[in-house]
């Protein structure tokens, strides 16, 4: 039982030691720290320019209607000023939704960097699937990245766990592979289905995915 042990013990270091990365975790920590701030400013942002455009269209209006009654000279005097400050409103409205699109634009663009770098952390483990510029870049050819899209994210997560496999590396946090799944099928579902990838699949995939990468970083890679 003792050499056995120690063999498995061997075995193990031997694999780990063969499979390497040579990344430091800043070099997925840091992007993916840009990316929840650029999608907390999309998520807050978006919300708040949403409340306050439903508000000012529907709900003021109404609100006053319900208090005083169209016919009174409460409503009157309310309703005056309401429209005496809708474009100061509707400024509030277009900076929240400027302010969302540019959190938006920022959580897509660290979203591919961070695609690129999770793949990049992997590439020394033997039978991964696509390199890091290839699981990036044909995700932008139309109609064929709509199969490109399980390859790049459900792939990543699929490669990642052969990677922890063939490493030997024993970790506390598992590939996702049915989350990445759910997302690549709802990101092909327009509305609805790409709403809730973005919304809610994304971000947790993504956090998945992220922490993979540094428990792979950790085991084998850069201290």
């Amino acid at each position: 039982f003792q050499i056995n042990l120690t063999m498995d013990t061997l075995d193990q270091n031997f694999n780990t030691n063969n499979l390497s990365t040579n990344f430091s975790e800043s070099y997925i920590s840091k992007p993916f720290k840009v990316w929840k701030i650029s999608f907390l400013l999309f998520l807050i942002f978006g919300v708040l320019g949403t409340i306050f455009l439903i508000y000012s269209e529907f709900g003021l209006d109404n609100s006053f209607y319900y208090l005083y009654g169209y016919d009174s000279p409460e409503y009157r005097a309310a309703s005056s000023a309401y429209y005496s400050a809708y474009d100061s409103i509707t400024s509030i409205v277009i900076i929240s939704y400027v302010i969302g699109y540019i959190g938006l634009l920022l959580t897509m663009i660290f979203g591919l960097i961070l695609l690129y770098r999770n793949w990049n952390v992997i590439q020394g483990g033997k039978d991964i699937r696509t390199t890091p510029g290839s699981a990036v870049g044909f995700l932008f050819i139309p109609f064929f990245n709509l199969y490109w899209l399980f390859v790049a994210h459900k792939g990543l997560s699929e490669d990642q766990d052969k990677f922890l496999s063939q490493a030997g590396i024993t970790s506390s946090v598992a590939p996702n592979k049915g989350l990445a799944l759910a997302y690549c099928i709802c990101m092909v579902i327009p509305y609805i289905g790409q709403l809730v990838a973005l919304l809610i699949l994304g971000p947790l995939k993504e956090i998945n995915q992220k922490n993979v990468s540094l428990e792979i970083i950790r085991a084998v890679g850069k201290k």
